[in-house]
This record gives C-alpha cells, structure tokens and sequence, in this order.
C-alpha cells in the first residue's frame, strides 16, 4: 500500500495487515471484472498477485488479459514473465529487476500448479471465503 505514504509515516501491525487485505480484495475485484474465462483458485490467485503488484491499469491493457479472456491459458506464464521492467527513478529508463523475475516466476509457477477441482468464479463460487 502506497498511496498517501510520506517519508515519517508509521502504522500498527494491525493496520498494515488491513491496508494488505484491502489492497488484494481490491485487486481481486479488478481480476473479477476483467477476466472473462473461468478460473481455478491457484490462477486467481496468480493474477490477483500481478495486479496487487502491475496495477488493474496495466492488467487491462495487457496482453496477458487478452490472451488469457480468448482461452490462452497456456499463454499467461510465458505473459506474467514479460512484465519484469520497472522505471529507474534516477534515469528514467526501464530495466530489468530480479526481483520482479523472481515475483513473475512465482506467480508463473502458481498459476500452473492446479489440481483438479472446480473454478472459483463460476456460478459455484460462494459469496465469502473464510481467511
């Protein structure tokens, strides 16, 4: 969580694992209302992860999410391991961070580590999941 952070400010535990829960129902709400396929938990999962991290604005533009919502889902781990550039602040170019490859790879492993079981966001799914 970053938004309205400056330098000083502190929270509680309890408070940062608010804003964390917060922030991934909200990516999780953006993966709902832009993925269009049926997905099985560890898949969410694997998204909700890349918007937590990329941005809803980026997902939806993405590739990824126009592979995927045409039945690429063989095409996402190779997708996620694109996005692993970030913007250098002192020079204002992209570059290569392994930390992102390292992020992109997990989450390109989650994603294909289903087992058989039923989609979460098919008409089955319940309405709460309990933490």
């Amino acid at each position: 969580h970053t938004k309205g952070v400056k330098r000083g400010d502190t929270v509680t535990l309890d408070e940062a694992e608010q804003l964390l829960e917060a922030d991934l129902d909200a990516a999780g709400a953006e993966v709902e209302r832009l993925v269009r396929v049926t997905l099985k938990a560890n898949q969410y999962a694997a998204l909700v992860s890349f918007v937590f991290n990329a941005g809803s604005g980026n997902f939806a533009a993405s590739t990824l999410r126009k592979k995927l919502n045409a039945g690429g889902y063989d095409d996402v781990p190779v997708e996620l391991a694109r996005w692993v550039k970030a913007t250098d602040p002192k020079t204002g170019q992209k570059r290569t961070l392994a930390g992102l490859v390292r992020r992109r790879a997990a989450e390109g492993e989650l994603w294909l580590s289903a087992e058989p079981g039923r989609f979460v966001n098919s008409s089955i799914m319940p309405q709460e999941v309990s933490r």
